[in-house]
């Protein structure tokens, strides 16, 4: 098997047991005695195995980010609708805010948050406000009902009790896929 295959194998493992091989090529490595046995061509070929099997566990970071994002968006949209049922959720498609969302939520992971609440309002309002300027963008003719004074001041399409709700789901959301790790 090439690094490729190896890559294309390990995408079939869930991150626990990604996260086990690493582990285990990298006891292996310290051992004396096993670098002794296989010599240069062991080592290579943990070197290769570890790395396939982190690109694999990177890409299936990202494929969870990327739907995550997905989730996000449409669950921000939704609850828009509930409120303006003239918005066609079906227009609100633009790539740039979600890729807005799965930048924020790659940099909650970066700051290793293991608990992303509420208390995290900076965060989750950007995501949802991000979503709410685009629908602003889509319906210009749409009330701007809420300004929040906790933070930087803003506007949004939702009221302050759905700004609020929605806050929580987004919270929920990003704490049940993340907040383990």
């Amino acid at each position: 098997m090439n690094y490729n295959d190896w890559v294309k194998a390990f995408r079939e493992r869930t991150p626990l047991q990604l996260a086990g091989i690493i582990s285990a090529i990298d006891t292996l490595e310290k051992d004396v005695d096993i670098r002794q046995e296989f010599g240069g061509l062991g080592l290579f070929w943990g070197f290769s195995l570890r790395s396939a099997a982190r690109e694999a566990l990177g890409l299936k970071e990202e494929q969870r980010i990327n739907e995550l994002a997905k989730t996000v968006h449409t669950t921000i949209i939704y609850k828009i609708v509930d409120e303006f049922p003239q918005v066609d959720s079906s227009k609100i498609t633009r790539p740039i805010t979600l890729s807005e969302i799965t930048n924020r939520i790659r940099s909650l992971l970066a700051m290793s948050y293991k608990d992303i609440s509420i208390d995290k309002i900076p965060t989750v309002a950007t995501i949802i406000d991000a979503v709410s300027n685009d629908v602003s963008a889509y319906y210009p003719e749409l009330e701007l009902r809420y300004i929040d004074e906790l933070s930087d001041p803003h506007t949004s399409v939702l009221s302050e009790d759905s700004y609020y709700e929605i806050m929580d789901d987004v919270a929920k959301m990003l704490t049940d896929s993340f907040g383990g790790n």
